[in-house]
């Protein structure tokens, strides 16, 4: 039963990602230069590991969620949809930051004004997405099963970007990340003595 459901799961997510047009970019006529051959190898590793840690994911929901092998597999193209959709936004976000950065920096208030309504923009976007995303899962679970997806979805995606700040993060601990040349300050850890 487990070995069919990873099958259906996979079978969905790819087919999902041949009806998006993401998979499968034909590189065989073109001959690019070393550094853009490096930009697309780094490229091509980024969507394997996004599409693992989303085949991975949709495992986990349909375990948990008790899901039968036909809702399982209608389960991983609505979230492979609003991960696309979430991932530009993400993306958007990141550059949108790198604005208001500069205009910071800059000491510039009409850019920072203009950079934190975009930011407001993109993160209402992002809530929407996520309703309309909740939406058609629930359409698609029963009330038990909607009430448990609830509570894991988030705690699912927290550990996939908890792994991914690890992975991503210096190789030495008592070094913190820095950004132009700045340290970021440490957030607080959410122990019990220390919630925020």
């Amino acid at each position: 039963m487990h070995r069919r459901l990873v099958t259906l799961v996979t079978l969905a997510l790819a087919g999902a990602l041949v009806l998006t047009g993401a998979a499968g970019v034909d590189r065989a006529h073109a001959q690019p230069g070393p550094e853009k051959r490096d930009r697309l190898d780094k490229r091509d590793k980024r969507e394997k590991v996004k599409q693992r840690v989303r085949v991975m994911r949709a495992l986990v929901l349909a375990e948990e969620l008790a899901l039968d092998e036909a809702t399982a597999g209608k389960l991983a193209p609505i979230l492979q949809r609003f991960d696309d959709e979430l991932d530009k936004l993400l993306r958007e976000r990141v550059a949108l930051r790198g604005e208001l950065r500069a205009a910071t920096d800059a000491g510039d208030e009409r850019r920072i004004d203009k950079a934190i309504d975009k930011l407001v923009a993109n993160q209402d976007a992002r809530w929407d997405s996520e309703r309309r995303r909740f939406a058609d899962l629930r359409k698609l679970l029963t009330p038990t099963q909607t009430a448990r997806l609830l509570d894991v979805l988030p705690e699912i995606d927290r550990r996939i970007m908890k792994g991914l700040r690890q992975h991503m993060a210096p190789k030495r601990p008592d070094r913190p990340l820095r950004r132009k040349g700045r340290a970021l300050r440490q957030l607080p850890d959410a122990t019990p003595d220390n919630s925020f």
